[in-house]
């Protein structure tokens, strides 16, 4: 898989009456009204990511070919 793939990583912070989750290079993934909504965005995130990364991964093996 992508080395710059797999180093992403999520956080979430309360920010006033806000939870905001960033990844790992400083992005911004959102801002949500409760920490549960959140993680839930994270999760979907890092399910985006290994998609597109097993995507890319595949794309390479059938270039090889």
């Amino acid at each position: 898989m992508d080395e710059e793939t797999t180093l992403v990583e999520y956080r979430t912070e309360q920010d006033g009456d806000k939870f905001v989750a960033f990844d790992s290079t400083g992005e911004l993934v959102g801002a949500y009204d409760s920490e549960e909504q959140a993680r839930t965005d994270v999760e979907r995130a890092k399910l985006e990511t290994r998609c597109t990364s097993t995507r890319r991964f595949c794309f390479t093996l059938h270039s090889l070919r």
